[in-house]
Formats: C-alpha cells, structure tokens, sequence
C-alpha cells in the first residue's frame, strides 16, 4: 500500500508515448514536452513489483498533464474537467526532474509531435516506472 501511495505521488507527473513511429524524434529539450499530454499507460518495475500497461487511472496517475513555458506541470485525473494539481519541473542536462527539487521522478524522455515517453524511477522507492501518452 506505501508503494502505491508513492507511486501515486510521483507518478502524479505523469507522461506519453510508447510506440515508435516514423516521426524523427525531437530534441531533448523543454520545448519538445510543452503542451497537454493524455497518459494512456504506465510500467513499474521493482524489487517486488512488476506492473505493465497499467491504466493511470488504476495506479492513481494523473490522466492528463500539461508541461508549460517556465518549469510549471498541471495534473489532471479521470473524471475531472481540469487540471486540479501543480508541480514543477526542469532539464537538468539530458534528464527531465519532477517535483520540488527533483524529488519525485527523475528519468529520461522522448518526444515526437503525437508521443511522449518518460523513464525513470520514483526516488522515494527507487523503483522504475515508465509513463506513456499522447499529444492533445
């Protein structure tokens, strides 16, 4: 159950993209995720847990997420019309951080027009988990 509330809170940052496409992949960089993403499934792996194409709404993740201009992340969830929680985030070289100081994801990104993906691993229980979404 603590896990879950982590994952809940970290993940609460949620993100896309999950197949290849015959897009270029753009640039790492904080134009590439600023807009609305809808998550449509996320992975965790860990020392006792192994969850995979899980619905957000399952693991109690945002279903929507807007990355804006300046380092602010709206968060959405199932049944809400609109964004209902803050956080932040920033590139710091080529990893993405989420939450104050980084504190709840820290992990890797891809972006094309229509997907995004983010890995890494929740830093309260150093788990790996992967957030996949498309473009609004």
């Amino acid at each position: 159950m603590k896990k879950l509330l982590y994952t809940f809170l970290a993940v609460s940052i949620a993100f896309s993209a999950c197949k290849k496409e015959d897009e270029d992949i753009t640039n790492n960089n904080s134009a590439s995720v600023i807009g609305i993403w809808t998550i449509i499934s996320c992975d965790i792996e860990g020392q006792d847990t192994i969850i995979i194409g899980a619905s957000p709404e399952l693991l109690g993740v945002p279903t929507m997420i807007e990355f804006v201009q300046g380092g602010i992340l709206y968060e959405g969830y199932m049944g809400s019309s609109s964004f209902s929680d803050t956080s932040v985030w920033e590139f710091i070289g080529d990893s993405i951080y989420i939450g104050d100081s980084g504190e709840d994801f820290i992990g890797k990104h891809s972006v094309t027009s229509t997907n995004l993906t983010l890995k890494g691993r929740i830093t309260q229980d150093n788990e790996a988990l992967t957030i996949n979404g498309t473009r609004n």
